[in-house]
């Protein structure tokens, strides 16, 4: 698992208005060709750019395939 896990995370912050946008990521290589990554799209405002995507918050899953 040393070498095959991966964790990230990647915000914008709206510091004027104290929203945000953070995507957390795992993924995870079960071997040179497949993976699966697992995130949360999390956005939280009350004012400002990201008011419009407050209630986006969501989970999601993605399996890929190199060739």
């Amino acid at each position: 698992m040393n070498n095959n896990l991966a964790l990230q995370s990647f915000a914008y912050v709206d510091v004027t208005n104290g929203g945000i946008f953070n995507r957390l990521s795992a993924d995870y290589a079960f071997n040179d060709q497949v993976h699966a990554v697992l995130g949360f799209d999390y956005f939280h405002a009350k004012n400002g750019s990201f008011a419009v995507y407050d209630k986006n918050s969501e989970l999601w899953l993605k399996l890929k395939y190199n060739f």
